[in-house]
């Protein structure tokens, strides 16, 4: 039978063995942390890189023909709904119940050309001539709002699959 002496000595020394297994085990501990944090930082890397990559796209310069029709478009609708609904129509009401002379030069200054109005004669002034002829002006530069599409498409494909990575390392136990 041990005494007491051998018995403190015999669990002082399996103390200092499980002390040791417990460093080295806090070793692979931290090695696998730092490589998972590694694994994971590179694919929060590789999306924010995406994202931004995305963003650059979204607002890259649009192209010739996408700038023509955009400002056709806002050309036409907004001398429609700013001025001619807005104003002129609104003018010739007051001409109708009021029994004003449309368009005389007193009505045409106050209510039409008025400061509040008078920006919006720029849509009866600019043509889609004017456009056209403007649009050539600019540089060829841009990208056509399908190939912008088509690009946006492609990254965000690429940020699905990363994603998809990172639910990967969710589940590995």
């Amino acid at each position: 039978m041990l005494d007491q002496d051998e018995l403190n000595k015999i669990q002082s020394e399996d103390m200092k063995k499980l002390g040791k297994i417990n460093t080295k085990a806090d070793e692979i501990v931290a090695k696998a942390v730092d490589e998972i944090q590694r694994r994971c930082q590179i694919l929060r890397d590789k999306i924010k890189e995406l994202i931004d990559k995305k963003s650059v796209m979204l607002r890259s310069p649009r192209s010739k023909p996408e700038v023509l029709e955009l400002a056709k478009e806002a050309l036409r609708k907004n001398r429609k709904d700013l001025f001619l609904d807005g104003v002129l129509v609104s003018h010739l009401k007051d001409a109708q119940n009021q029994h004003d002379i449309a368009l005389h030069p007193d009505s045409v200054r106050m209510g039409i050309c008025g400061g509040r109005n008078f920006w919006k004669l720029a849509y009866c002034i600019i043509t889609e001539e004017d456009i056209e002829e403007a649009v050539k002006a600019l540089p060829d530069i841009g990208l056509s709002e399908n190939e912008r599409d088509a690009q946006v498409k492609k990254i965000d494909e690429e940020i699905a699959n990363l994603e998809s990575q990172v639910e990967k390392e969710l589940k590995k136990p």
